[in-house]
């Protein structure tokens, strides 16, 4: 049996209408907040002189991000399954396989 509810009704509680979307906004967070961490880590790196790629501080930004990628990648393909929004999902999934193209490259 389908309760109605009232179109205010939505709109009442704000994070009843981002909880609706957490997987897919997870995703996105995880990719957006990794690379600009790792962006700017480099790039205080880079101007201080401090900045190689195989150093420890490089092998370990390297890690971090290849974890953040898979687990922002993973979460984007839950959200397809659990959020209600297809299109939020499908936007995390495809900033996800963006951030992945850019980071195997």
């Amino acid at each position: 049996m389908l309760v109605e509810r009232a179109p205010f009704e939505d709109y009442t509680n704000p994070m009843e209408r981002v909880s609706r979307y957490r997987w897919a906004l997870s995703s996105i967070g995880i990719s957006v907040g990794i690379a600009l961490i790792t962006l700017a880590i480099i790039q205080h790196s880079f101007h201080s002189g401090e900045w190689k790629t195989n150093s420890p501080l490089g092998m370990r930004v390297a890690a971090v991000g290849g974890v953040a990628v898979v687990v922002s990648f993973i979460l984007a393909v839950v959200a397809l399954f659990k959020d209600e929004s297809r299109l939020v999902a499908s936007l995390a999934l495809l900033l996800s396989i963006l951030s992945v193209a850019f980071y195997a490259r």
